[in-house]
């Protein structure tokens, strides 16, 4: 079953490299100033929900002004591990990002229309209310390259069924 939907996503991402202590302090101060966000993304566009047997997904075009040119995100659980989200994009971006807090560090290949480039993701949280009539998904992870933190990016990402 698949329907329309209404997707807000908030973004925001910090600058690891910048301060060797900077995740710590993000971690004890949950209001941590919002000048000290290296990146904040937000959008509000539509999209399909798609409603499987055991899975859902939610599925929606990235605005090319993001530099991702043309290409589609895909957000997608087993209905039976919501706690464990994959984030896959087709197009000029290509990538194949899992999300689960209990399996630690998850590595994966980033394409880019430049070069591909190896990467991993450490998830600090997760919740998961989306469900076929609408929720939410928060996710909290670090970036990793070459074993090294590279940024922390929190992504608030909820669906509306219209």
């Amino acid at each position: 079953m698949k329907k329309e939907v209404k997707i807000k996503l908030l973004s925001r991402i910090y600058d690891l490299q910048a301060s060797d202590h900077l995740e710590k302090y993000i971690e004890s101060h949950p209001s941590y100033a919002e000048d000290e966000i290296s990146t904040a993304f937000e959008m509000s566009c539509r999209g399909v929900l798609t409603v499987e047997e055991d899975q859902i997904s939610v599925s929606y075009k990235e605005p090319e002004t993001e530099g991702m040119g043309d290409t589609e995100t895909t957000l997608f659980f087993k209905r039976s591990d919501p706690q464990t989200v994959n984030l896959y994009r087709t197009g000029a971006v290509k990538s194949d990002l899992v999300f689960n807090v209990e399996r630690g560090r998850q590595t994966c290949v980033y394409q880019t229309e430049i070069a591909p480039f190896m990467l991993a993701i450490v998830t600090k949280k997760l919740s998961n209310s989306l469900t076929a009539d609408g929720g939410t998904i928060h996710l909290d992870y670090k970036i990793e390259i070459n074993n090294m933190n590279v940024e922390r990016t929190i992504l608030d990402l909820s669906v509306k069924v219209l």
